[in-house]
């Protein structure tokens, strides 16, 4: 295979590792920012109690798990025991009412009334789900407590699993529209890249060097990061300097002045990378090393000609 082609398959493929590392720590920001995955969970358990998850998110334990009183994220096991904590005098009732009627004791009546009203005292979608989760609990039980908490617990982690979903969406509704504004504001054309790549050897090389070195390192986005440095980002053949390479060759470049077919092809390059980089970073970073293995694996290079 042409030496020259699978350097510049490097080179895009750099490039979009580099993009894909910003999207991701921008994506990180904001959704710390926005405190997201927080909003989620508490927008969930809202529509859950219908507006009195306050109830339950009350509690002391689950208060102390964020500064504004809604975290990010809850131990299933946390929320059950918080749960059956909150509902603890109406299950005591229950309990007491459960033994008496079963041995048909003088103060049932007594007792039903004491329930309801203990019952009562919750707020009316707390009743609900007090009353539901109960409903699946044996009347032979014999620790009424325990096995609402274990249902409430399997309950929530339920829960939990379905917001990572909507999370995960959201996520990448943010990567898709970061993506584009990065595409764009840094004119990332991938059609222009791979333009600039095949006419310019020397960059060439300088990217497949630092390609080299990057693959060198765990993968990890620290590791990474760190070895995106303002040479690296400054080499990149991005931006919006109309480029000699293609200003010569008379290849539509928008950079060198608007045209409708400039337009185009820039419209069909962005489209690419925009898409390209919200593959992530792990995806392109296996991708670099399995080409890099291709061009390791190929005949030697020739040398440069002498000057």
């Amino acid at each position: 295979m042409d030496s020259a082609l699978i350097e510049a398959a490097i080179g895009l493929v750099l490039v979009y590792l580099v993009f894909s590392l910003s999207v991701t720590s921008l994506n990180e920001a904001i959704a710390s920012l926005l405190q997201l995955r927080g909003r989620v969970l508490y927008r969930r358990l809202q529509e859950i109690f219908a507006g009195e998850a306050e109830f339950i998110l009350n509690d002391p334990l689950l208060r102390s798990l964020s500064a504004n009183g809604r975290p990010s994220y809850i131990p299933p096991a946390l929320f059950g025991e918080t749960v059956a904590v909150r509902l603890r005098d109406y299950l005591d009732r229950i309990r007491e009412l459960r033994k008496a009627v079963a041995t048909e004791a003088e103060q049932v009546q007594a007792l039903k009334e004491a329930a309801a009203q203990s019952l009562a005292d919750l707020p009316a979608p707390i009743q609900d789900y007090a009353e539901s989760l109960l409903e699946r609990v044996s009347e032979t039980a014999s620790d009424i407590g325990s096995e609402i908490e274990r249902l409430a617990t399997r309950h929530f982690d339920e829960i939990a699993s379905r917001l990572s979903g909507v999370y995960a969406r959201r996520i990448k509704l943010f990567s898709a529209v970061i993506s584009a504004v990065l595409v764009v504001g840094a004119n990332v054309d991938s059609l222009r890249i791979v333009n600039l790549l095949l006419a310019d050897a020397s960059l060439r090389r300088l990217l497949v060097e630092r390609a080299d070195s990057l693959g060198e390192t765990s993968g990890t986005p620290d590791e990474l990061a760190a070895g995106l440095d303002d040479a690296l980002l400054s080499s990149l053949p991005i931006g919006w300097d109309c480029a000699p390479a293609i200003a010569f060759s008379g290849i539509p470049d928008l950079a060198c002045g608007f045209r409708a077919d400039a337009l185009a092809v820039s419209l069909l390059g962005w489209g690419i990378s925009a898409l390209a980089i919200m593959l992530g970073a792990p995806f392109w970073f296996g991708t670099l090393q399995r080409i890099s293995n291709i061009r390791g694996s190929g005949g030697k290079p020739d040398a440069p000609p002498s000057s």
